[in-house]
């Protein structure tokens, strides 16, 4: 097998049957021949669809883009790697949803689809690779980076996010990176658009569904998506009118996945902590920060656990696995004694050597803002639209909920991990002299 043709396919040819699986099957086959240049695309840890698709949608563009036109790189191809375990990919049922059901993936005896690559596919002993290519993030986790020694010497060739730009990897071959888009799946087809690739079906129903979900189907003003967004996709259904359907049916399709990603009940507590999961280092100080975006409420994942005491375990457990100093959860809205309506609730563990008391640094970071918003943090558009600014966190500490090391306080509703994370990242380096 040798690399995928260079030249862009028409419509009718990428039309056609099988398209999409024979690309991702000659790109297993380059891994797997050896000997040859192989270059790894990956989103980011938390493996949610829009990391999934925009790696997948972007190896498929690689050798068509004009920053690759060069006869330098004639022979090399980029396969995408999903960034996770081929048997946790039954944690996400959005993506069953989508690969599986709608997309006409064949699932594996793991309930994944076995088209696609996973991390534990990979030889990480055998593998060398010619460069790195990520999507859905711009610093690469160090987790990954360990799973695959290779890639700490690799360079990164390729960069297509919309968080936080890290300003990193100025000197890649295609670098794209625009926090205020909804999805880094609109920023990869938009690069089909702009260079007039043609995509298979599948491919076009992947990116359509995926832009839809990030963006909560366009519902919410300004709050999800940007202008860059709206574009891309009225683009995707004018080009693609046969697969994108109308308003109606992509409403249907968004109704799908929602209530397929909202669906956790065959998860354990333990699997809560896998399902989205992000860490990054703090700084310099070589501790490392974990995130979980838990699809349940806090009293539910508690009920899940079997009681505060097995959750507390099941936190310290997941840390160790990750080697993590500190590990911070969301959890969905729920009722709170003494408090109307529904409140979201992040609750907070450090390792039991906290050495830093990196614990009560994050307590006093939420509680103190917005007077310790530095400059930078002040030019995250989205700490303004959310409030953060003006009214800080607006936290309230339950403290049934508490432990010695657990910290359990509710936030305003309208605050999400796009800016929690980047807070309390930044100013825990600040405090660690790790900046």
């Amino acid at each position: 097998a040798g690399a995928v043709s260079r030249t862009s396919a028409t419509h009718g040819e990428c039309a056609m049957a099988g398209e999409l699986f024979r690309v991702l099957r000659t790109q297993r086959q380059w891994l797997a021949d050896g000997g040859k240049r192989v270059a790894l695309a990956f989103g980011n840890e938390a493996g949610d669809l829009d990391t999934i698709v925009s790696s997948l949608a972007l190896a498929f563009l690689w050798p068509r883009l004009p920053c690759n036109a060069s006869a330098e790189y004639k022979d090399e191809q980029l396969v995408p790697v999903c960034p996770f375990p081929r048997d946790e990919f039954r944690l996400r049922g959005d993506a069953k949803a989508l690969f599986v059901d709608m997309a006409g993936f064949e699932a594996d005896s793991k309930g994944a689809p076995a088209d696609l690559l996973f991390l534990d596919d990979i030889d990480a002993a055998e593998m060398k690779a010619s460069g790195l290519v990520i999507t859905d993030h711009n610093e690469p986790a160090d987790s990954l980076l360990s799973a695959i020694p290779a890639l700490r010497e690799a360079p990164v060739i390729g960069v297509v996010d919309h968080h936080a730009d890290k300003q990193l990897f100025s000197d890649a071959r295609l670098r794209i990176v625009d926090e205020s888009c909804g999805s880094a799946t609109t920023l990869v087809a938009e690069l089909s658009l702009e260079h007039d690739i043609a995509l298979p079906d599948k491919l076009v129903k992947l990116l359509l569904c995926v832009i839809l979900l990030d963006t909560r189907n366009f519902r919410l003003e300004g709050k999800r998506h940007s202008e860059r967004d709206i574009k891309t996709h009225a683009a995707l259904c004018k080009k693609y009118p046969s697969v994108c359907g109308d308003s109606s049916q992509q409403a249907e399709w968004y109704k799908t996945l929602t209530n397929a990603r909202k669906n956790v009940d065959h998860l354990d507590s333990s699997d809560l902590l896998k399902l989205d999961f992000k860490s990054s280092a703090i700084g310099s100080s070589g501790h490392t920060l974990g995130f979980c975006a838990i699809m349940d409420t806090f009293s539910g994942l508690v009920s899940r656990a079997g009681s505060l005491e097995a959750l507390e375990r099941n936190l310290e457990e997941f840390m160790a696995q990750r080697e993590l100093a500190v590990c911070l959860c969301i959890h969905m809205a729920q009722k709170v004694p003494g408090k109307a309506g529904k409140h979201k609730i992040v609750s907070v563990i450090a390792s039991k050597d906290d050495s830093d008391s990196l614990l009560d640094s994050v307590l006093d970071i939420v509680k103190g803002c917005p007077d310790n918003l530095t400059e930078s943090l002040l030019t995250n558009q989205l700490i303004h639209s959310q409030g953060l600014v003006e009214h800080g966190f607006g936290e309230t500490h339950i403290d049934e909920y508490c432990t010695e090391r657990l910290r359990v306080f509710t936030i305003r509703n309208d605050i999400t991990r796009k800016t929690v994370l980047p807070i309390v990242l930044d100013l825990l380096a600040d405090r660690t002299g790790s900046t």
